[in-house]
């Protein structure tokens, strides 16, 4: 009898995972599930007895169950989704308020596609930081961070490129056997690398403070990852500081490139100042051509005529 009761408690698990049309399915997602998988959420402690047990049998009937990515009402973190395992089982040592990818995230088959391109599935080593970066990197795509009315076409390019770590750098080129000295161009005391670059070097990280505080952002540089995902939720709209921001850091990434191709190819001396005038020459002629008398038009003007 204990075996035919827990055969038809699964049914309803079945329910809930398929999102099946009912009422009850529907009120259990809507109120206790409230966007969460259900393989995921604590068992709570002021509920009904019925919800409780249900949430016991997860560890028990959770091999009963196999995920094939769809229409992306699969749980990235949770669901077992990856070779009969959930990414939370697999690595319980991640805390989820430490990673960009939300709690709440789901997997959809156009994903696993860009992942299957860019990343080792068979390396356990490092496909959580591979799935990491490739999901951060679909989401800026998806946030317009590389596109969007207003968007400079070479300025997006380099972007996507320094984001995609494909740009080649001196640390890549020495390894490569092309160049024999790797240290930075603008301070000549670290390997030139993505990270070092955009914005570790010393001489670099007052061009991004002063545009940040250009753009109204009161905050420190962090660390490259974590910033460029910052940016891509962050200038995922249509308002004239979205805009701007957008603008500002795909600015700031290509003429922190061109300034170091122009010392390395035509041996000029370019410095964080130079850097910054590029910038926000670019920033004040886009402004210009969608001027208006908006408050937060005036005010994000003025910072920028003040950039030196």
């Amino acid at each position: 009898m204990r075996q035919w009761n827990k055969c038809a408690v699964i049914r309803h698990v079945w329910d809930l995972l398929v999102m099946k049309e009912s009422l009850w399915a529907t009120w259990i997602t809507k109120n206790k599930l409230k966007k969460l998988s259900f393989w995921g959420i604590t068992k709570p402690l002021d509920t009904s007895w019925n919800w409780r047990n249900l949430i016991k049998l997860r560890q028990s009937i959770k091999d009963c169950f196999s995920y094939k990515l769809g229409k992306g009402n699969c749980s990235f973190w949770f669901d077992p989704w990856l070779c009969g395992k959930a990414i939370c089982d697999e690595y319980p040592v991640i805390s989820l308020e430490d990673v960009d990818i939300p709690k709440i995230a789901c997997m959809m088959r156009k994903m696993m596609k860009f992942l299957e391109s860019s990343v080792n599935l068979g390396s356990s080593q490092s496909i959580l930081l591979g799935i990491t970066s490739e999901l951060n990197i679909l989401r800026c795509l998806g946030g317009k961070l590389f596109g969007g009315s207003g968007c400079i076409p070479k300025h997006s390019f380099i972007a996507w490129l320094a984001i995609k770590k494909s740009l080649k750098t001196r640390d890549k080129l020495k390894r490569w056997g092309c160049i024999d000295n790797e240290n930075c161009v603008f301070c000549n005391n670290a390997p030139e690398s993505v990270e070092h670059l955009f914005f570790e070097c010393p001489e670099l990280n007052a061009v991004i403070k002063a545009v940040m505080e250009a753009c109204l952002i009161n905050r420190d540089w962090i660390s490259w990852r974590r910033e460029w995902s910052w940016y891509g939720k962050k200038t995922n709209g249509k308002t004239m500081l979205a805009k701007i921001i957008r603008l500002a850091f795909m600015s700031s990434i290509y003429n922190v490139w061109r300034g170091r191709n122009c010392i390395i190819f035509e041996k000029e001396k370019i410095t964080g100042t130079v850097i910054k005038s590029w910038i926000r020459n670019d920033i004040l002629l886009k402004m210009f051509s969608r001027r208006n008398n908006s408050e937060m038009f005036l005010k994000l003007y003025q910072n920028w005529i003040r950039l030196v």
